[in-house]
């Protein structure tokens, strides 16, 4: 594998040390569009709101903050799950985030579910 793939990887699907450092990184890249998708999507207080990709799980209070509505994640990485889990564990014990492992071309809710759908720097690796 060359470097390129090797990188592109590790923030596709990021496992192990590597990986770490590369959700830091995204932590850090992406807070400015995670906070635009999120204000760009006019979220009401009784929407249903689905995250796809949500990696590190920053999103999620922010989220919170706009919606009495269930949230929803789906990423395809169980660590990003794991790590997500960990970081909202206050949100899922209140019932208010769901957060489910599975790719995006089977996720696992039904039709016309939800009433928002954010998902920022994920559309590439599809």
């Amino acid at each position: 594998m060359n470097m390129k793939n090797f990188v592109a990887n590790q923030f596709r699907k990021p496992p192990g040390v590597w990986g770490k450092l590369a959700v830091k990184m995204m932590m850090k890249g992406n807070i400015g569009a995670i906070n635009w998708a999120i204000a760009s999507s006019n979220i009401k207080s009784s929407d249903v709101v689905l995250e796809i990709g949500f990696g590190h799980g920053l999103s999620f209070p922010l989220i919170a903050e706009k919606t009495d509505g269930k949230i929803y994640g789906l990423d395809f990485s169980e660590d990003m799950v794991k790590m997500a889990s960990q970081r909202n564990i206050e949100l899922i014990n209140q019932g208010k985030l769901d957060l489910k492992f599975g790719e995006v071309s089977r996720a696992p809710f039904e039709n016309n579910f939800f009433d928002k759908i954010i998902a920022v720097n994920v559309i590439y690796f599809w």
